[in-house]
């Protein structure tokens, strides 16, 4: 059984340009229902992992197959660092898009680095780096979403819902301190607008662990190649 490809206009959804959300947030609850299955939402194409339609059970009424949308990527991040409250030590991200896929990104960093919240952003820049190049060099002429997936709560609510508050008050935090990793999270914000000026949505989607484990394998296996060299 293969993959049955559409756009939302061939699906019975409305051919007026959808609005994006405002709060960048991916809920699949929201989408899919109480009731919905992880599993089914997320669904390799090639390179690249589609999200699945909401409609008839994810599934193609009429030949039964698994139904994407075309142009909504899901691309899993993680970012790590062997670090200590002692010692500083290497960093590692991990950017999955699929099995085997050329647009993963694997590297490792081997100066000193405070956090594993300052690798996580920096994965996920990476994942939007990676996505402009796939929107501009690549025949993914379709491409008008990406998900960003990761079980970072300081990626996920720092962009969701965090940094509008910090540019309002010119980057500092309540206590008036400048925001930790603010030029990280600026970066990030400048990316996404340049996308969404490309006409690509971004969304952030939460997670458990156990559900972004592609990413951080990715990025642990560059501390195993660290020490097999």
């Amino acid at each position: 059984m293969g993959i049955n490809y559409h756009t939302p206009s061939e699906c019975g959804q409305p051919s007026t340009p959808r609005k994006w959300r405002t709060d960048r947030k991916f809920i699949p609850t929201e989408i899919y229902g109480k009731d919905q299955d992880l599993d089914k939402i997320e669904w390799q194409a090639g390179y690249s992992i589609l999200v699945a339609c909401p409609r008839a059970g994810y599934k193609c009424a009429d030949c039964g197959s698994p139904s994407v949308h075309v142009g909504a990527l899901v691309v899993a991040v993680d970012g790590t660092c062997r670090s200590t409250p002692q010692v500083w030590g290497p960093s590692a991200i991990g950017v999955y898009f699929a099995k085997d896929s050329p647009w993963n990104v694997v590297k490792r960093r081997n100066k000193p680095i405070a956090t594993s919240q300052t690798a996580e952003l920096q994965a996920c820049m990476a994942a939007l780096e990676m996505a402009m190049i796939i929107k501009e060099r690549t025949l993914e002429q379709e491409l008008s979403q990406i998900i960003i997936k990761a079980h970072s709560n300081y990626v996920c609510r720092g962009i969701t819902e965090w940094t509008a508050k910090w540019a309002r008050n010119g980057w500092k935090n309540a206590k008036g301190l400048p925001v930790a990793n603010g030029e990280l999270f600026q970066e990030v914000e400048m990316k996404i607008k340049d996308l969404n000026e490309m006409g690509v949505e971004i969304l952030f989607w939460q997670v458990m662990r156990s559900q972004n484990q592609d990413a951080e394998n990715l990025a642990n296996s560059a501390f195993d190649s660290m020490r097999r060299s």
